[in-house]
């Protein structure tokens, strides 16, 4: 994270976490790189980007279950 983000932008949470606050411009090239982090990735806002997410994941979700239906 430290080689991805300038170090002002990084807080370290009570909990051990991390949030990085900065600002991209909302399209595809985000969607794939905050999905790139799996898991690891707990919040994201704002509400457009989050449900663009949640989009991709039921796509993906039904594609893995059927990958033979179009």
């Amino acid at each position: 994270m430290y080689d991805e983000f300038a170090e002002k932008t990084i807080t370290q949470e009570e909990n051990s976490s991390f949030t990085v606050t900065a600002q991209f411009p909302v399209g595809n090239w985000l969607d794939s790189y905050l999905l790139s982090f799996g898991p690891l990735l707990t919040e994201v806002s704002p509400e457009q980007v989050r449900t663009r997410l949640l989009s991709h994941l039921e796509t993906m979700k039904k594609n893995l279950n059927d990958p033979f239906k179009t």
